[in-house]
């Protein structure tokens, strides 16, 4: 009998928060854990060692990788997918990854945990677990902001869960306003960033074709705002090309090392492509692999568009300045909340970034407090949840 089943369908962040969860959980001799992985049906690979290494075996769902479409329900990302693609995502839920998953959950654990519950093929996945009458723990797995042409009964989070382990006040605000009932929300923080502040991240600064003259190094991190309904996959990529127009001088006079970090789910060929023609487009180091944390650690400046990585960013003591999205303005608290500077399109993009260079936000101590409950303890939090929980909806020890 499996006591918890954890979930994953991205081979970054999700290990990242689980696997130090199920570590802990193995401590204790009376606990059973099983992982199982969505992550071909995202067409990414598994990240079997991180499980393997605590003696758990990840199952996959698929033999095979599949891409389906975008993540997210945005208005811009449905309507860039033809029908087929949801066609294709609900034969596949039906004739595949549906039945393994519920030949996985059978005999059903006690609980099951899961970072998303809305998404593709989470919204498949919530349910089966309620057809089955599993209950489920939300581990929240980003920063929670309401996203384009998404009706609140699909929003992230209202789909019933037993509980939600949300990052701190902030997030359990945005929860209380999608209907997730107080008493089931727990400020856990966040397991993955528990160990930011206790390793050291230093290391060679990466450099673009052996250039290493540059003063300071500037890392552009960017994310799917297209999968998440703010804009087009173009104009994303225009975005990011109109950003180093805009500081071309920059690099140019070797005031800054551009970095541009891209998410697991993006392509570097299409930002290669959209730098064509940039007389410093050999200049910018584009990369998906590398880990972001090193990077972290090199950098002076962060720039993002609409992530979590900017409460990351700052865990590091980099300043941050956030894109602004045409039509959008500013996503998510950063700017309005003095916490990172808002770069906008009105004014010369280079003299911004020489400011943000030196910004010093005194805002950045208490926006942390507000968005994360504890920067260290999370991983016990979580745990101690996971467990009250088994408990709570009636296993007995073994």
């Amino acid at each position: 009998m499996v006591d918890v089943a954890f979930i994953i369908s991205n081979n970054r962040h999700h290990p990242a928060m689980m696997v130090p969860v199920i570590e802990r959980l193995s401590q204790n001799p009376s606990m059973v854990c099983q992982a199982i992985s969505l992550c071909r049906l995202r067409g990414q690979a598994s990240p079997v060692t991180a499980f393997r290494r605590l003696g758990v075996e990840l199952h996959e769902i698929l033999p095979f990788d599949l891409r389906t479409g975008p993540a997210a329900r945005g208005v811009s990302a449905s309507k860039s997918k033809p029908k087929s693609h949801r066609y294709l995502q609900s034969l596949v839920w039906r004739l595949a990854a549906g039945p393994r998953l519920g030949r996985l959950l059978s005999p059903a654990p006690s609980l099951v945990v899961v970072a998303n519950d809305s998404a593709f093929p989470y919204d498949r996945l919530v349910r089966l677990l309620a057809r089955r009458k599993i209950p489920y723990l939300l581990l929240q797995e980003g920063i929670r902001f309401p996203l384009p042409g998404v009706p609140s009964d699909l929003a992230y989070g209202s789909s019933g869960a037993a509980a939600v382990a949300a990052w701190g006040d902030s997030s359990a605000a945005y929860f209380r306003d999608v209907g997730v009932e107080p008493s089931r929300i727990h400020l856990t923080g966040n397991p993955r960033l528990d160990r930011i502040r206790s390793t050291d991240w230093q290391v060679e600064p990466p450099a673009a074709d052996g250039d290493e003259s540059a003063d300071r190094t500037v890392l552009l991190i960017t994310n799917p705002i297209d999968e998440q309904g703010f804009c087009s996959g173009d104009e994303k990529h225009a975005l990011v090309r109109r950003f180093v127009d805009g500081v071309t001088e920059l690099i140019q006079n070797q005031e800054i090392q551009l970095i541009v970090k891209l998410h697991a789910s993006e392509s570097r060929g299409d930002y290669e492509r959209a730098l064509l023609g940039s007389p410093v487009c050999d200049e910018v180091m584009i990369t998906t692999d590398r880990p972001l944390y090193p990077l972290l650690a090199v950098a002076d400046a962060a720039v993002i568009l609409a992530s979590t990585v900017g409460l990351e960013a700052m865990l590091f003591g980099v300043p941050v300045g956030v894109l602004e999205l045409p039509r959008i303005g500013f996503v998510f608290d950063y700017v309005a909340e003095e916490a990172a500077m808002g770069l906008s399109w009105s004014k010369p993009m280079a003299t911004q970034i020489r400011k943000l260079l030196d910004y010093d936000s005194p805002g950045v101590p208490a926006f942390l407090s507000a968005h994360l409950a504890t920067f260290d303890h999370a991983t016990d939090s979580v745990a101690g949840l996971v467990i009250d929980l088994v408990h709570a909806l009636g296993a007995t020890d073994k």
